[in-house]
């Protein structure tokens, strides 16, 4: 192996032990000989390495240790993407298409990309009226891999029957990572102010507790509205949802209105707003989940992800939506669904 890959390997061990979120807990849980084991069996496949690929791997392979999806390498800005895993979510357009005289389709492929957020909301504000029109709505998540949690927020008003709880995160202040909110805080558009002021106030804060969690509040939405219709909401997942998806989901199966199909989602969610690093050679970066889920220990996301309230079978994923729409305009409303999973409130 190169030197430059041998140095970013090692970067990579001190990022993750300084800077994750998750690092305590995964210390606690795996154990600090079973961390040691897997950092020098990464640094023995290193030293064998043959290519530039096979140090990926190596690196790769230790941050598999810790089996978080928000852990990742990938290529630094400038150089060509990793086509393991690329920093910046695809932005697809999503789409309305009108299944029957009671059902529309929703579909919003790839990501909640705040990239996507206006996109998404002048379709809703465009078709308002057909949305409403219509008894049942069908929204299609299969393959959004997450996002922000902003672009989803146009979405909620369809679904809402009632104040949604959402639980508050605690962000690990580090000065590496205040570092690079502050970066983060400079890159919302100007299309974005409110998020601007959002992430501008948490920075403030993680500068007045270095080294410390700094907690942000839970929160409870309540909107002036309970819409008749759509008064049945069906959302499609499968297990490449994760993220700001599963964050969704999480307010989402709070309401009366929603089922959920399909398969279980990644589990992406309880260590999240990642941010990257550039490692020592300069063409790697590293991304490090700088939050922590108040929703642990007792209510994971990751490992299991989110359960449907009815699983439909992946190797029919072709009649999926058909099956959703027989399945909603069918529902009686007050019906309590058959396997809803309680163990993860947002």
């Amino acid at each position: 192996m190169d030197e430059s890959s041998a140095r970013d390997l090692d970067a990579a061990i001190a990022l993750v032990a300084e800077n994750y979120a998750g690092y305590r807990d995964k210390l606690s849980a795996l154990g600090s000989a079973r961390l040691e084991q897997a950092a020098e069996e990464a640094r023995a496949s290193a030293r064998g390495a043959q290519s530039l690929g096979d140090a990926d791997r190596a690196i790769r392979a230790y941050l598999s240790v810790f089996g978080d999806g928000h852990l990742w390498l990938t290529k630094a800005a400038g150089t060509s993407q990793s086509p393991a895993r690329s920093a910046i979510p695809a932005v697809e357009h999503p789409s309305l298409q009108r299944l029957s005289r009671s059902t529309t389709l929703l579909t919003i492929p790839a990501s909640f990309a705040l990239a996507s957020k206006a996109g998404l909301e002048g379709l809703l504000d465009r078709h308002e009226a057909t949305i409403r029109a219509h008894r049942c709505l069908i929204i299609d998540l299969r393959g959004n891999t997450g996002g922000s949690d902003a672009t989803y927020i146009h979405l909620l008003p369809y679904l809402y029957t009632g104040p949604i709880e959402v639980i508050g995160v605690d962000i690990f202040a580090t000065a590496a990572n205040t570092k690079r909110w502050e970066a983060m805080a400079s890159m919302v558009p100007d299309s974005e102010p409110e998020l601007a002021q959002q992430v501008a106030a948490i920075v403030s804060q993680m500068k007045a507790r270095p080294a410390q969690f700094v907690h942000l509040p839970d929160e409870r939405i309540e909107l002036p509205l309970v819409m008749p219709a759509p008064a049945r909401v069906g959302i499609v997942v499968d297990r490449q949802c994760a993220s700001a998806v599963e964050q969704f989901l999480l307010a989402a199966r709070q309401s009366g209105k929603v089922r959920l199909f399909g398969q279980p989602t990644r589990g992406v969610l309880d260590y999240s707003n990642p941010v990257e690093f550039c490692l020592p050679s300069g063409t790697r970066a590293l991304g490090i989940p700088t939050s922590r889920s108040r929703r642990l220990p007792d209510r994971p996301v990751d490992g299991t992800g989110i359960l449907p309230d009815v699983v439909l079978d992946p190797d029919d994923v072709r009649g999926w939506i058909a099956t959703v729409q027989e399945h909603l305009e069918r529902w009686r409303g007050g019906d309590k669904p058959a396997n809803r999973d309680r163990k993860t409130p947002a």
